[in-house]
C-alpha cells in the first residue's frame, strides 16, 4: 500500500497564516549625497595621507565604497540585497536586536506546541488503532521533551549564531516528528493518516514566515526539511508518484512565499532601526546606540581583559561656519567631518556623532598610546583637508581631540566625563591638537 500524499486526503487548502503586507521604504537621506565629493580637495602642497583603515563602520547594511549597488535596490526601497541575502553587513547592534525579536517569537511558538503536541493524543486516541496509538504516545511526548529543551536554551542569553541554531533544531524536529508519525501509520496494518499529519511540514515552511530571517538562512532550513521530506518518500516508495510531485510543488510555492514575507520583515526591521538608532544627517550612529557599544566594551574587559579607548572630537569654530556660510554649509562640514574620521579607522571600531559638532570614537583592544596615533592621524587628515562648498570656496576646518583609555571597574559616565574634560583641555590649549589623560591611580599601576 503506497503512502497517500496530500492529493489522497482531499488536497486540504493550505490557508497561510501571514499575510504580505506591500511597503514602500523611502530612502536613507544620507544616500543622497555623495559626502566623498564633498572634502576631496587636497592641500596641493601636500602628499595625500594613506587611508588607515581596513573597513568602515556604517549602520547596518550600509557600506558607502566597498560594495556595488544592487541593481534591485529601487525594489527594495533603498535597500541592498545584501542586506536581506546574510548578515554580513549587519552591525553588531542590529544582530543582537533581531535575535531578540526572533527569540521572542520562537519561545511563544515553542510554548504554544510544546502543549499542543501532546494534546492532539485525544484526537490519535479516537483515530488510530491501538498498535499504532502506543509508540505515537512515546513519539508526541519525545517531541514536546525537545521543544521545552530549545525553549529553555532560548531563554539564555544568546547571540545571532545561537538564534539561527535554535531555529534550525525547531524545524529539524518538526519534520524528524512528521517523519516518524507517518512511518508509525504505515507501519503494520497501514492507515491513512489525518491531514493533521500530512501538513504538518508546509504548515512548519509557513510558521518560518514569523521570523525575519535572512534568505541564506530560510533556504537552508527549507532545504533541510526538503531533504527530509524527500527521503522519507524515498523510503517508502513514493518519490516518484504523482501525488508527491504534487506535495513538492505546493512545498516550493509555500517556500517562496515564505521567503518574501520574511525578506519584508526584515526590511521593515531594518527601516525602522535605523530611524531609532542612526544620526540623519550623518549617518552615524546615535547616543544610545553607543552607551550601548561602550557597555558592550565594558563586559569584554571584564570578561577577557581586553582594554579599549575613547576618542572624543571636536570642530573648531564650527559655530563661525555657521554664521558665516549658513547652516547648509554647516551640515555639509558635519557630513565631511563623520567621512574624515571614518576614513581613519578600522572596521571594528564604532564611530558615533555625540551631540552637536562632537563625535566619539571607541577603539577595542587599544590602549592610550595606541589611541594617541590614531587621534593624531585624524587631527591631520583634519589638517590637510578643503571642504568645498557649492560657492566653489573650499573651507579650511581643523579639530581638537581628548583621548582617555578606560580603567577598569570605573563607569562609562566617568570615562565619557573625562575624555570630555581633556576634549575641552586641548581646546583651551590652542586647539586643533590632541590631548591625554588618565587618573594618577590608573597611570601609577600601569608604570609599576
Amino acid at each position: 500500500m503506497q503512502y497517500p500524499a496530500l492529493s489522497r486526503v482531499g488536497r486540504p487548502t493550505i490557508i497561510s497564516i501571514q499575510s504580505i503586507i506591500l511597503f514602500r521604504c523611502y530612502r536613507s537621506n544620507s544616500s543622497n549625497m555623495d559626502i566623498a565629493k564633498i572634502f576631496n580637495q587636497q592641500e596641493s602642497n601636500n602628499s595625500p595621507l594613506v587611508d588607515q583603515r581596513d573597513g568602515t563602520h556604517y549602520p547596518a547594511g550600509e557600506d558607502q565604497d566597498t560594495f556595488i549597488v544592487d541593481t534591485i535596490s529601487g525594489y527594495l526601497g533603498g535597500f541592498r540585497l545584501s542586506d536581506i541575502l546574510s548578515t554580513d553587513n549587519h552591525t553588531d547592534d542590529f544582530k543582537v536586536t533581531r535575535s531578540e525579536y526572533m527569540l521572542s517569537r520562537l519561545r511563544v511558538l515553542l510554548i504554544f506546541f510544546i502543549v499542543a503536541v501532546p494534546a492532539w493524543l485525544i484526537i490519535d486516541l479516537y483515530t488510530l488503532s491501538w498498535e499504532h496509538f502506543k509508540p505515537m504516545i512515546a513519539v508526541r511526548i519525545s517531541m514536546s521533551a525537545v521543544l521545552l529543551m530549545i525553549c529553555l536554551q532560548s531563554t539564555k542569553k544568546v547571540g545571532q549564531k545561537q538564534t539561527s541554531v535554535l531555529l534550525a533544531l525547531t524545524m529539524l524536529a518538526t519534520m524528524l516528528f512528521y517523519a516518524a508519525s507517518i512511518l508509525i501509520v504505515n507501519s503494520g496494518a497501514q492507515e491513512m493518516p489525518l491531514a493533521g499529519y500530512t501538513v504538518i511540514p508546509f504548515l512548519a515552511i509557513s510558521v518560518m514566515g514569523l521570523f525575519p530571517a535572512t534568505i541564506l538562512l530560510s533556504t537552508s532550513i527549507m532545504a533541510m526539511m526538503a531533504f527530509i521530506y524527500i527521503g522519507l518518500e524515498t523510503y517508502l516508495g513514493n518519490l516518484f508518484s504523482i501525488e508527491v510531485f504534487d506535495a513538492l510543488w505546493i512545498m516550493a510555492m509555500t517556500c517562496g512565499v515564505t521567503i518574501c514575507i520574511q525578506s519584508g520583515q526584515l526590511l521593515m526591521l531594518l527601516k525602522l532601526y535605523r530611524e531609532s538608532t542612526r544620526d540623519p544627517l550623518t549617518g552615524l550612529i546615535n547616543r544610545r546606540v553607543l552607551m550601548k557599544q561602550l557597555t558592550a566594551e565594558i563586559e569584554m574587559q571584564e570578561t577577557i581583559d581586553r582594554p579599549f579607548s575613547v576618542l572624543m572630537a571636536d570642530l573648531d569654530r564650527f559655530k563661525r561656519v555657521n554664521d558665516e556660510y549658513g547652516h547648509l554649509v554647516g551640515d555639509s562640514v558635519l557630513k565631511a567631518t563623520a567621512r574624515l574620521i571614518a576614513i581613519e579607522l578600522r572596521s571594528s571600531d564604532v564611530v558615533a556623532r555625540f551631540g552637536g559638532e562632537e563625535f566619539v570614537v571607541v577603539l577595542p583592544g587599544q590602549i592610550g598610546d595606541e589611541a594617541l596615533h590614531v587621534a593624531e592621524r585624524i587631527r591631520q587628515r583634519f589638517e590637510q583637508t578643503r571642504v568645498a562648498i557649492p560657492d566653489g570656496i573650499k573651507i579650511a576646518i581643523s579639530v581638537s581631540l581628548g583621548v582617555t583609555e578606560y580603567e577598569p571597574g570605573e563607569r562609562v559616565e566617568a570615562t565619557l566625563a573625562r575624555v570630555n574634560a581633556t576634549l575641552y583641555k586641548a581646546k583651551e590649549q590652542g586647539r586643533n591638537r590632541v590631548e591625554f589623560s588618565q587618573s594618577e591611580k590608573f597611570t601609577n599601576k600601569q608604570a609599576s
